[in-house]
């Protein structure tokens, strides 16, 4: 997948800091903009726009994890850790640079605790599939609906547009026989 590479041993040397990730933050997918997009299509410009102004005030704490194991150093972001210095684990990293690892999981045998990096298990391509889903049906009512409430208010009637479809079905057959 991403050359991912397990690891095992025990832990020499580990610090962990708390940090913040914001939700409009560089790291995050596209949903929270999207569906303010969406929900500013809709003609709720007031509910796209809380959308975005709660998301950029919502921030989720971490903690970051400088750990070495065996003379490898492994470098991630978890909800929370309660590794210390002297556990044994087995960890899944993909390789940065010489000797330096991004830490996907790791695995605490003797707690029976797995930790995952902070944004694993979300799939995105329901999130994806979901807001096309909402932006066709959004756009089939309106044209399924507006469109015909627009042509009955305005001055043209159906037997102008009917006059119309049935002439241009005429135009398209001549010009084709042609």
């Amino acid at each position: 997948m991403h050359n991912l590479f397990k690891f095992e041993g025990r832990i020499n040397r580990i610090e962990l800091s708390d940090a913040m990730l914001d939700a409009l933050g560089s790291g995050t997918d596209s949903f929270i903009i999207s569906s303010a997009i969406l929900s500013s299509m809709t003609g709720s410009v007031s509910l796209g726009a809380q959308t975005v102004f709660l998301a950029s005030k919502s921030k989720l704490l971490v903690d970051t994890i400088v750990m070495e194991v065996d003379g490898k150093v492994f470098i991630g972001k978890f909800h929370r850790i309660y590794l210390k210095e002297g556990d044994y684990v087995v960890c899944v990293a993909k390789n940065i640079r010489d000797n330096i690892y991004e830490l996907y999981s790791a695995l605490s045998p003797e707690s029976g605790l797995l930790y995952m990096q902070v944004g694993m298990g979300g799939a995105i391509s329901p999130i994806k599939k979901s807001t096309k889903k909402g932006f066709f049906t959004l756009y089939f009512i309106t044209a399924f609906i507006f469109i015909p409430l627009f042509l009955l208010s305005s001055s043209i009637s159906t037997e102008d547009i009917l006059i119309r479809l049935c002439c241009r079905k005429l135009f398209l057959r001549a010009s084709s026989a042609i």
